[in-house]
């Protein structure tokens, strides 16, 4: 009897074993739990019913705005006290619910920007000022309607957008900069092609892009992306690197010194014969123009990066719905946190000025998740 039961614990610990084996491999820990590493440590609750898969962080790191495309209501969260503190409305229209995505913190940090539509054409902008408890600032429309999907903050404190879908040929302007808190036209690229991703550096000197040429394509016929590197705010082209990766770019990061770009571009481990089959994030030197570290094998798409605070190691919010850590120094990944398949959308972003923190949304929840104890 006495043999039988030690059997029988041998075969659990060996099945345990195979398990965890099976989960942790050379990629380091899959876990829908805290991780040795990544745990979550708050959860932010929007009005029920009510999605934000949209989310701006304040650049103090102290407040995230989030809202959804399919409604009008903006949800403030203090992320100190990890609570809801206040809702405001963006507007009212006809197109209200199908472009109202747009909602982003200016860079010093004193407006909140949103954008509306309430005519087929031309968009509303909403400003908000942060020190009077959000109280309205403006309601304008603009003057043109640029098409683009997002704003982001440039640290020239302006906020831009870009138009991600134009026919060849077409010499419509394609990145668009606002003044704040007025948002009036300030500036734009016109006669190039359109972009995929546009990010501009932390020290405001930067600006880069990437595009794909129309029907061109390389020998075998696989989509390969160009980088451009411009001088920024003089918009003067620096450089364009030709096949930095297949497909467009996801997603990108910088260091803090401006230096290196990381560039995210589209992955699977699905199809053997996928030209996005376990591609690789690349590093690129800003100054020298070449591509200094990679990191493989990609099994999914980073649709967000970060640097963690000593920039060591980097983090990936992925379209599998993880949060992965990866070793600049092994080019590993080394930790993988699931979260779970709730809601159609989902969205995440890394915190300005504590980068180790993450806000994840999906559905009416937002997940604050830490990293910690890596160093």
């Amino acid at each position: 009897m006495q043999n039988k039961s030690n059997l029988l614990l041998l075969l659990l610990l060996v099945s345990i074993s195979i398990t965890v084996f099976s989960l942790t491999g050379c990629s380091g820990i899959i876990s829908n739990m805290n991780t040795e590493h990544i745990r979550k440590i708050a959860v932010l609750k929007c009005e029920s019913g009510y999605s934000g898969d949209i989310m701006t962080i304040h650049p103090s790191g102290k407040y995230l705005a989030a809202t959804s495309s399919v409604h009008d209501k903006v949800f403030i969260f203090d992320l100190v006290k990890k609570e809801l503190i206040k809702t405001i409305t963006k507007g009212s229209g006809k197109y209200l619910k199908m472009f109202n995505e747009k909602l982003v913190y200016s860079s010093d940090g004193h407006y909140l920007i949103s954008e509306y539509m309430q005519e087929a054409k031309k968009p509303h902008f909403k400003v908000w000022e942060v020190k009077q408890d959000y109280s309205l600032y403006s309601d304008n429309q603009s003057t043109i309607a640029h098409g683009g999907d997002k704003l982001y903050a440039s640290p020239d404190n302006r906020v831009y957008s870009w138009r991600n879908f134009s026919r060849e040929g077409d010499t419509k302007p394609k990145i668009y900069f606002y003044t704040v808190p007025e948002m009036e036209q300030s500036g734009y690229l016109q006669d190039y092609e359109v972009p995929d991703n546009v990010s501009i550096s932390p020290n405001g000197r930067y600006m880069v892009d990437t595009w794909r040429p129309f029907g061109k394509y390389d020998v075998g016929k696989q989509f390969f992306s160009r980088l451009r590197i411009w001088s920024y705010p003089e918009m003067v082209l620096k450089k364009e690197l030709f096949d930095i990766a297949i497909g467009k770019a996801v997603s990108f990061a910088w260091t803090s010194d401006s230096r290196y770009l990381l560039y995210g571009p589209p992955a699977t481990d699905k199809d053997i014969k996928s030209r996005f089959y376990h591609q690789s994030m690349k590093l690129v030197d800003i100054k020298t123009y070449r591509k200094v570290e990679k990191f493989d094998p990609m099994d999914s798409s980073p649709i967000m990066l970060g640097f963690l605070d000593n920039e060591r190691y980097i983090m990936t919010l992925t379209d599998k719905r993880t949060l992965d850590i990866w070793d600049r120094k092994s080019g590993k990944r080394i930790e993988r946190y699931k979260f779970p398949n709730k809601g159609w959308a989902f969205s995440g972003l890394q915190n300005p000025a504590d980068k180790s923190r993450i806000a994840y949304n999906h559905k009416d929840e937002i997940w604050i998740m830490e990293i910690q104890d890596l160093y």
